[in-house]
């Protein structure tokens, strides 16, 4: 009996500890595999929409003095047939005509006959002439459309043009073609905010409303967006409620387009669910075999031991025995599992080792100082990002470096950069020999006076070199101290940069065990004590 009572003891203590490895194991891979999936997708919207923006504000340039001409063509045959009218411009063309209450009476766009302008009345009224807005995504259609106004004898008129070039088309094939290779995308919507204005719109970018909408609609969205707005501004992206808000490049100068993408992270918790109940009946069932085979079988409770271990240390089992085909199942999972985690991983390698070329060939074609900045600044993005990516991969050569000199000639290669940003470096250093790889300690000392001219509120920027203790100090503030070394974080989005630049410092002040302080008594200070690599 006490056997026997020893016995279920085991099988409940070894069944309760593999379920609990398991589901704990199962679970941060699937966080992992979700969290990638959304920094892809994060990425290659970011550049779509920076592609598309550039694209269509070229458009509105192109056609802005057509629209005008055509509007100025309506103004003068108001009591024309509409059609008629819109048949001489095309159909990219649509005419609306307001009452004195700001009623659309008369219109070639079936969904906006009716339909209130009364929330944009001050907007009318503010300016004489003919205005061109900038252009818009149409809920009704999902078209992207620029509208022209003038206000006479108490009635607004309004042209739409629909912009439908080449390059708008390929970005929404980019846009439904990212959401069909990603089953976690459920939806997408655009947001185009024109905070000068103060207006905003919405449109579910992949299916068109096919209706009207009304002004209550248009109020809400108009509110959503510009809070949106404002929260973007502080981190890029954020997350609500299972959606991603993503904040584009601003080609605009006074226009923002914001992604507002309904991410489902149910596909893959269900086939989690399943695998982690899957793999826990064959565990359990190999338990229970081998706990009761316990005084004949040793080797089996060994196999059992070692298979757990590898399945909390997330490593393959090589298993040649009675029970190889469940291994075999356990470690094609792992596999497939790895091998996703590792596809996006390459997919990001393959985009910097794209750029690899094009940014050389940019570097020996610069034609002027504006050039140079762009360049330079585009170069130490790349570099950062290829760190980033291989860090854990490139062997380290360490040399003894003059680190005075080499302070020197990173400020004289961020000379026109610094004079694009109106900065002056202060430089007061003493003469220190280090042993380093000089990659490490060129994004180091790059990423520091990089972020000094971000957020340096004035000209002033000061690096220091004193007994081997290295500081970077400039005014300005911080606003989270406890999230600056975090990846992907940034104190100010509309800046630029990835976020990953104070991460990138963080790895090598640890692998170095360089001592690090951060002081913001007055000024911002970053200070680094190199004495645990001081030449020998």
């Amino acid at each position: 009996m006490k056997k026997l009572f020893f016995l279920a003891l085991i099988i409940a203590f070894v069944f309760i500890s593999v379920i609990v490895i398991l589901s704990n194991k199962v679970y941060i891979l699937e966080n992992k595999f979700f969290q990638l999936n959304k920094e892809i997708i994060f990425y290659k919207t970011l550049q779509a929409s920076k592609d598309f923006l550039y694209a269509i504000m070229n458009d509105y340039k192109k056609q802005k003095s057509n629209i005008i001409k055509a509007h100025k063509y309506v103004l003068n045959h108001l009591n024309e047939d509409f059609y008629k009218l819109k048949s001489k411009f095309g159909d990219n063309y649509n005419i609306y005509l307001t009452n004195k209450n700001f009623v659309i009476t008369k219109t070639t766009f079936k969904y906006d006959k009716n339909f209130s302008l009364a929330f944009a009345k001050d907007y009318f009224l503010s300016h004489k002439g003919i205005k061109v807005s900038k252009p818009i995504c149409e809920m009704a259609t999902t078209d992207f459309i620029s509208f022209s106004d003038s206000y006479q004898d108490g009635r607004v008129l309004q042209i739409g043009y629909i912009f439908d070039s080449d390059k708008i088309k390929a970005f929404k094939e980019q846009i439904k073609l990212l959401k069909n290779k990603n089953p976690i995308i459920k939806s997408i919507y655009l947001y185009f905010v024109y905070p000068n204005i103060n207006f905003a719109s919405k449109c579910n970018f992949l299916e068109p409303l096919h209706r009207k909408y009304n002004s209550i609609e248009m109020s809400i969205n108009q509110k959503t967006a510009f809070k949106l707005f404002e929260e973007l501004k502080q981190q890029n992206p954020i997350f609500k409620e299972n959606s991603m808000y993503i904040l584009s490049s601003n080609p605009f100068e006074d226009g923002y387009m914001i992604f507002k993408i309904d991410l489902d992270s149910n596909i893959y918790k269900k086939e989690m669910i399943n695998l982690k109940y899957i793999l826990s009946f064959v565990i359990v069932f190999l338990i229970i075999i081998g706990v009761f085979l316990f005084i004949y079988f040793k080797k089996t409770i060994d196999v059992i031991e070692n298979f757990a271990k590898h399945i909390e240390e997330e490593k393959i089992y090589e298993y040649d025995g009675e029970f190889k085909k469940v291994v075999d199942s356990y470690n094609k999972t792992l596999k497939k599992l790895h091998s996703s985690i590792q596809s996006k991983k390459e997919f990001l390698e393959f985009v910097m080792h794209e750029l690899k070329t094009p940014l050389a060939i940019l570097s020996l074609n610069v034609e002027n100082e504006i050039s140079s900045v762009a360049i330079k600044k585009l170069n130490m993005a790349y570099e950062d990002m290829t760190y980033f990516l291989e860090f854990d991969k490139t062997k380290k050569y360490i040399k003894k470096v003059n680190l005075k000199e080499f302070i020197e000639y990173r400020v004289f290669y961020f000379d026109d950069i610094l004079r694009s940003e109106k900065k002056i470096v202060y430089l007061g250093l003493e003469e220190c020999c280090i042993e380093i790889n000089e990659n490490d300690l060129e994004r180091l000392i790059d990423n520091n006076i990089s972020n000094a001219i971000k957020y340096s509120t004035t000209n002033f920027i000061k690096i220091s070199l004193k007994e081997c203790v290295l500081r970077f100090e400039n005014d300005g503030e911080i606003k989270d101290k406890e999230k600056i070394f975090e990846k992907f974080h940034r104190e100010d989005n509309i800046k630029g940069g990835f976020g990953i630049g104070l991460s990138i410092i963080s790895s090598i002040i640890s692998s170095y065990k360089i001592g690090f302080k951060l002081i913001t008594d007055k000024n911002i200070i970053f200070e680094y004590d190199l004495k645990s690599i001081i030449c020998k």
